[in-house]
């Protein structure tokens, strides 16, 4: 072997060492991408049982579901926004205590007590939503993971998925492999040997699948508006409502769970 034979050939095993190490970590870390979307995906859904808990506290406090609706309908939100809300949590029996804030009057005490029971189903539904930041280790502003950023993560995986199976599918990588041996290839011109079906046959085996994100069995959630917003219209909705319903609303409120 000369020189230059013995130059070309370590060139080409550098080459193809190259090709096989891009062709397998791109696959080794699309693997990994998935493994931590499923392991945020399961800590979001770890968490969506204490946000329907707050929303179960407020719908508890309403008494029923036309009067939920009605609340919701009071407060700006889309009809479906308010039923899908009712589907996850009306019925659902409330865990959750609030302290009982001063007021004058009973129905002063129920109002202020919506706010808050409101403002808590707001709050933690949009922090699992949208995310919240909270200080790390290290005093670093980190957002928590949430219903939008699992989603779009999930996108995007399967974007680089689709990326993975065009630039880096097996038909590509072996032709591209071919071409750096010549002797390899001659013999394939002589004898007529072609690239064919075999080829796309193991593109078709070894593509990667994109990811169902419905398999992440997360939980879709309306958002509320925040307090400042809405908070007259709760006032109002609270003090109405216990005009027409208090003794009712008493026995709902010694129901509850107390502060210990």
């Amino acid at each position: 072997m000369t020189v230059l034979e013995e130059f070309s050939k370590g060139l080409a095993d550098e080459v193809l060492a190259e090709a096989a190490d891009s062709f397998f970590s791109a696959r080794v870390r699309i693997d990994r991408e998935e493994e931590l979307l499923r392991e945020r995906a399961a800590a979001l859904n770890r968490k969506v049982e204490h946000v329907l808990d707050a929303v179960a506290l407020l719908h508890a406090m309403l008494l029923d579901k036309p009067t939920v609706l009605s609340f919701y309908k009071a407060v700006g939100l889309d009809p479906y926004a308010g039923e899908e809300l009712c589907n996850h949590a009306c019925g659902r029996t409330p865990v959750l205590s609030l302290g009982r804030p001063f007021g004058l009057t009973a129905a002063s005490r129920f109002s202020r007590l919506m706010k808050l029971a409101y403002e808590r189903a707001q709050r933690e539904l949009n922090a699992y939503i949208n995310g919240s930041y909270a200080k790390d280790q290290e005093g670093r502003q980190r957002l928590s993971v949430n219903y939008v950023s699992v989603m779009n993560q999930c996108e995007e995986l399967n974007e680089a998925i689709r990326k993975v199976n065009k630039n880096h599918a097996p038909s590509c990588v072996m032709n591209f492999c071919k071409c750096l041996d010549p002797d390899t290839m001659q013999k394939e011109r002589v004898t007529g040997a072609v690239e064919g079906g075999s080829l796309c046959d193991l593109d078709h085996d070894l593509m990667m699948l994109p990811v169902d994100c419905s398999t992440l069995h997360l939980t879709p959630l309306p958002e509320l508006p925040p307090l400042a917003a809405v908070a007259e219209a709760v006032t109002r909705f609270a003090k109405e409502l216990y005009a027409k319903r208090g003794e009712e609303i008493s026995r709902a409120l010694e129901s509850l769970p107390h502060p210990s």
